[in-house]
């Protein structure tokens, strides 16, 4: 049963011209599995019939809020997180569907995990007529390995988040970026409150034309940059224009990798190491364990040079940092292994370019 006044748990959901899909995505949140809860409506200056759909919902628990002009999801949310009652604190988007026992499940795990400031979980995409599409992911690495991970790309979803309303009470999203602000919000609590991540589908999302990052796509390296910067700074880190386009490119290695991109990567990540050693932002072992398994990607795309792929890999400072699976030493050995094959038949490929991808 819902309390009027305090409602256990918040969910704040954005909505731009989003009425395709908006009952729908209402009504899967209504159906949860677990009652006690507000959900709070920003309509962002739609243009559409989302204000009308949202004011015929008769719901009690639905509040709804009209901004007078488009601001983006950053600002929709600040509204929400300022008019939010609730003691745990979830995220939505309006075109998502969620799985009815979403709420049950995280706020079940933050009642019994007093140490957890944050739930998150896995996603299932599907196509803008809700049929699923390619496979469920979400961040699979251990709870300690989650802030070192945002570190290189964003691992969490928006509409799985939920949260302590302690952790937020003095955030808000950065309305000055026009895509992700979602993960510079993310990576920001990382580093003060443990978050977990529930191994199960809690949320299908919704790919059609009118996805922010669709819509904001000519937007979106410049944020990520801006994103990435700041995350440096904090370990001492003015990146250089080389230093950012290896740092951006770090999850995107692909075999043909040169011996220049490698020592670049090699030096980035150790650097990345010195500077959390020097301002300990994120727990030594867990971020060794990321910058390893980044480096050990790394020699894995740079198998085509050959055994000094090989003969890097295992004399880096890097190496120290984990310990491949069986299965990764005979992949990696097999790749550097063809790779001098091929260079001993065809030639040796160009050492000298500094691309990384």
């Amino acid at each position: 049963m819902v309390s009027d006044s305090h409602p256990q748990v918040s969910v704040i959901m954005p909505v731009y011209n989003g009425e395709p899909f908006l009952r729908a995505g209402i009504a899967s949140i209504l159906g949860q599995t677990w009652g006690d809860f507000e959900l709070l409506a920003i309509d962002d200056g739609s243009a559409d019939a989302s204000w009308a759909t949202l004011k015929s919902i008769g719901d009690p628990r639905v509040r709804c809020f009209k901004q007078p002009k488009n601001q983006g999801p950053a600002a929709a949310r600040n509204l929400g997180l300022q008019e939010a009652r609730g003691r745990y604190i979830a995220f939505f988007d309006c075109d998502d569907l969620a799985s009815s026992d979403r709420l049950a499940l995280q706020v079940g795990y933050l009642e019994q995990h007093s140490e957890c400031g944050m739930v998150n979980g896995w996603v299932q995409n599907m196509n803008d007529q809700g049929d699923p599409t390619g496979t469920a992911y979400g961040f699979k690495g251990a709870s300690a390995q989650l802030a070192a991970t945002l570190l290189f790309y964003n691992c969490l979803s928006t509409s799985t988040f939920i949260c302590r309303r302690e952790c937020v009470a003095q955030e808000r999203f950065d309305v000055t970026l026009a895509v992700a602000s979602d993960y510079e919000f993310w990576s920001r609590l990382v580093v003060s409150y443990m978050g977990y991540v529930v191994p199960k589908v809690l949320t299908w999302y919704r790919e059609h034309p009118q996805n922010l990052t669709h819509r904001k796509r000519d937007q979106a390296t410049d944020c990520l940059e801006r994103i990435m910067s700041r995350q440096l700074f904090r370990l001492g880190i003015e990146p250089t224009a080389e230093e950012m386009a290896v740092h951006l490119r770090m999850m995107q290695f692909h075999h043909g990798t040169a011996q220049s991109a490698v020592m670049l990567a090699e030096e980035w990540l150790l650097k990345i190491d010195a500077g959390n050693q020097q301002h300990g932002v994120y727990q030594s072992n867990p971020l060794r364990q990321i910058l390893y398994e980044r480096w050990y990607q790394v020699c894995h795309s740079a198998g085509g040079v050959g055994f000094w792929t090989w003969r890097a890999f295992n004399r880096s400072a890097l190496r120290a940092y984990g310990q491949p699976t069986l299965k990764e030493r005979y992949e990696l050995v097999r790749l550097v292994t063809r790779g001098a094959l091929k260079n001993t038949l065809y030639g040796k490929p160009p050492s000298c370019s500094s691309q990384i991808a």
